[in-house]
Formats: C-alpha cells, structure tokens, sequence
C-alpha cells in the first residue's frame, strides 16, 4: 500500500510546478476541460488567458536562475490572488502561464486586465524591468476542441501584444466575440486599435 501511495504522490507531484506550485500544462487542461463543461451547463462564457512575462530571460540571463524563480514564484502568486474561485491558472511552461475564467464578455476582459496589471505592477517595481503580455480568447463550444482552439487564439493575441510594444492586452479578434467588441483592446496601455 504505501508503494501506491507514494507513486500516487509522486504523479501529483509531477502534475504541479515545483516553482510556482501551479498546475503544469497537462492537468491545466484537464482542469479547463472541467470549467468548459460546468460553463455550458450554467450559460456562462469561458474565456483562456495566456500571459508572457516580458524580459525574463534578461533577468534569467544576468542574475541567474534563482532569480528568474523569484520572479515565476512571484507572477504565479499574483495570477492566483487575482482569479476568483472556481477559476482556474496553470504554467504552461518557461515563462508562459494561462487562466481559464468564466463570467460575460466584459468581466473577462476586465479580469484579463486586472490579472496583467497586477503582474506589470508587482514584477515590475522592481530593479528586474519585467512586464508581462496578456492574449485573451474566447471558446466557441463547450468541448477540448474548442479549447485548444482558444488556448491557440490567446496564444496568438498574447504574440500580437507583444508586437506591438509589450505589456499591455490583445483580445483575439479570431474568438467568437460580441459584436461590439470584435475590434483589438490594449486596455493594459489605455490604447485600442
């Protein structure tokens, strides 16, 4: 009995980020899975953030890996505090993480605006220079098709926060999204469009 339970610790263990103690990508997405399917029961949206921390490897690179765990144990700690209950975060691996969070369309984005603020505001107080991208989409349907669909979208957003000038929110305008809001928000910088 005890060789079951230790290899069934050592699985959970294996499932959750020593640095962050976050979920790793793969019970992340078994978690998202869980969250999608209560969403189509209740009529709620789900939306998947993915959040890039911008300048890390320069912290990583000059002063060195404790450092860079610093700043993931941090980032990870104010991606939690800011998620509500039910909502779920994960580490998708580097310095890549992604929240999967569920309301109406407008508390999604001011969730995802929330969220990036935090981690600029936090992370970037100090001497390390990092910020952080944020890329929001929405899911289309209620089944893992669709949220690996969102997770590419978001991924994409986060990649287009980044081209145009880091630390602020790109919402995909490829995600299934009210009518009004199909435009692309940089609502971390005050700009839009």
């Amino acid at each position: 009995m005890q060789a079951r339970e230790a290899a069934s610790k050592s699985l959970n263990d294996a499932r959750i980020d020593h640095i962050t103690k976050l979920p790793v990508r793969t019970l992340f997405m078994e978690s998202a899975e869980s969250l999608l399917a209560t969403c189509a029961n209740t009529n709620q949206r789900m939306a998947v953030l993915y959040v890039n921390l911008d300048g890390f490897k320069k912290v990583n690179d000059s002063q060195g890996p404790a450092a860079g765990d610093r700043v993931l144990a941090e980032s990870a700690q104010i991606l939690r505090a800011t998620l509500r209950e039910g909502d779920i975060a994960g580490r998708l691996g580097g310095d890549e993480f992604a929240a999967c969070v569920s309301a109406s369309a407008e508390r999604i984005e001011a969730l995802a605006s929330l969220i990036g603020s935090r981690i600029v505001a936090a992370i970037g107080a100090g001497d390390t220079g990092i910020g952080c991208s944020v890329g929001i989409a929405f899911c289309s349907g209620n089944d893992p098709p669709a949220l690996a669909m969102a997770l590419k979208l978001a991924d994409e957003a986060m990649d287009e926060a980044k081209r145009r000038g880091k630390g602020r929110l790109v919402i995909s305008a490829r995600s299934h999204l009210p009518a009004s809001r199909h435009n692309i928000s940089d609502v971390l910088t005050g700009r839009s469009g």
